[in-house]
């Protein structure tokens, strides 16, 4: 039962960090209702499991595994996909209860303000990006 509450634990930290998939849940549900909405967080829950191809996804991934181990000392298999399990569903869940609840402010919003969001995530996304490009040259220059 630990294994489940630490991975809940982990699944809560991780579902309220504020970054792009929170802001496209919400624009998503917003604009579209939330049945779209759910779709996205559906979409990056399954992302999120079979992308380990990229370089990003995998390092929080392996850093996330590592912390099982090291700090919470899972070693067996069946503990770490229960944990794994337990933290992804989290993440699913609170996904789709901010997916629910953006869907209720659709009756408040205006077009103008949607065209202000739209710009404020437009702006927002294009910081992340340049963040993510020079995290990734500083970590190809210490490379070499």
């Amino acid at each position: 039962m630990e294994i489940v509450f630490n991975g809940i634990k982990f699944g809560v930290v991780l579902a309220f960090l504020i970054g792009p998939v929170f802001f496209t849940i919400i624009q998503t549900s917003i604009e579209r209702g939330f049945w779209k909405g759910a779709l996205v967080a559906l979409g990056v829950s399954v992302s999120d499991v079979i992308n380990g191809i990229s370089p990003m996804v995998l390092i929080f991934w392996v850093a996330t595994l590592s912390m099982a181990t090291v700090e919470m000392g899972y070693s067996g298999g069946f503990e770490l996909v229960i944990f794994f399990i337990a933290l992804l569903f989290t993440v699913l869940a609170t996904d789709l209860i901010k997916a629910y609840l953006a869907d209720k402010l659709r009756s408040l919003i205006t077009h103008r303000f949607l065209i202000i969001m739209n710009v404020l995530v437009g702006v927002f996304l294009i910081i992340f990006g340049i963040q993510l490009l020079l995290k990734a040259k500083t970590a190809f220059n210490m490379l070499h």
